[in-house]
């Protein structure tokens, strides 16, 4: 039995796009992007609130997402570290608690944390659980 240069080079064709769509290379090339808005709830996060914001922000944006802070009342400095955030950060949105929207996507209640790290993890967990995989978990 003798194979020829081109049924070669085919079957290690054939066998190349077998492996990369069951690692997942085509469905994530071909997945649509999620999308939609995700509103994160603090107050009194001053400790963890920039960490979240910078490594989620471009995360969630490239799958779509908008991303919303709502500040509750807080009486440390989360204010001013949001407010300069939303300065720096294109897509970033800071609104009071009397604008939030009528029906986030998704809601992450970030009040009780002290760590950026457990935060990102709890957004993740939310974003998770409500869409299914994100391609960046």
């Amino acid at each position: 039995m003798e194979i020829d240069g081109l049924s070669l080079v085919l079957a290690l064709l054939v066998l190349g796009t077998v492996l990369w769509t069951w690692a997942g290379g085509l469905m994530g090339v071909f997945q649509s992007k999620t999308g939609g808005r995700i509103v994160l709830r603090v107050r009194n996060c001053e400790a963890c609130i920039e960490g979240v914001v910078r490594n989620l922000l471009p995360q969630m944006q490239a799958e779509g997402w908008q991303v919303t802070v709502v500040d509750f009342g807080s009486d440390d400095d989360t204010p001013i570290i949001l407010h300069r955030l939303n300065r720096a950060l294109p897509g970033l949105e800071v609104i009071p608690p009397g604008s939030m929207p009528e029906e986030p996507l998704v809601e992450v209640d970030l009040s009780h944390l002290s760590d950026s790290r457990e935060g990102c993890r709890l957004v993740r967990k939310e974003l998770a659980a409500r869409e299914g995989r994100l391609s960046w978990l």
